[in-house]
C-alpha cells in the first residue's frame, strides 16, 4: 500500500507493507513494514519494522522502530 517495491525484492505470504521503499531485500512471512526505506536487508517472519534503515537484518518475531 503506497509503496515502491523493487528491484530484487521477495515478499512472503501475509506480509503487510505500507508507505515503504524497499530494494534488494527479502521480507519473510507475516512481516509488517511501515514508513520505511530499506535496502539490502532481510526481515524475518512475523517481524515489525518502522523507520529508515540503510541495511537491516531483523530476526523472527522482532520489532525495530526508529
Amino acid at each position: 500500500e503506497h509503496s515502491i517495491i523493487g528491484p530484487h525484492v521477495s515478499i512472503g505470504n501475509g506480509s503487510k507493507i505500507t508507505k515503504a521503499h524497499i530494494q534488494n531485500s527479502i521480507i519473510q512471512k507475516q512481516a509488517t513494514v511501515l514508513c520505511c526505506s530499506i535496502n539490502a536487508s532481510i526481515i524475518g517472519n512475523n517481524a515489525t519494522v518502522k523507520g529508515s534503515f540503510a541495511e537491516l537484518n531483523c530476526s523472527d518475531y522482532s520489532e525495530y522502530f526508529i
